[in-house]
């Protein structure tokens, strides 16, 4: 019996969480937590649709660079050489479609 009421309070808490969930969602189209009345910043990944981060804005002025022409060019830096040498090692790994052993004949 215990396991049972165990499950279901656990459920229950289950339940209230996506609850508060969605009143957030809600409650984001007017930029404000709908606990603490502060605006809430939401941060998209790309490629990662279901993984949205929302973020207070007293937690944002700690995690977020102000964007200056010189963050800004420090950050494409930093993105254009990942990119470079992501593109490198894709370009290693490909290998050639005849099998070995098979010889050119011309």
């Amino acid at each position: 019996m215990s396991q049972k009421k165990s499950l279901k309070r656990k459920h229950a808490e289950e339940e209230t969480y996506k609850k508060q969930q969605k009143l957030i969602n809600m409650n984001q189209s007017g930029k404000s937590h709908s606990v603490l009345d502060e605006p809430v910043y939401v941060v998209h990944y790309p490629g990662f649709p279901n993984h949205d981060e929302e973020v207070l804005q007293c937690e944002a002025f700690e995690r977020f660079m102000p964007a200056t022409e010189a963050y800004v060019q420090k950050a494409k830096a930093i993105y254009d050489k990942v990119k470079k040498e992501t593109a490198e090692k894709k370009r290693g790994k490909r290998r050639s479609c005849r099998p070995k052993g098979v010889i050119n004949k011309t």
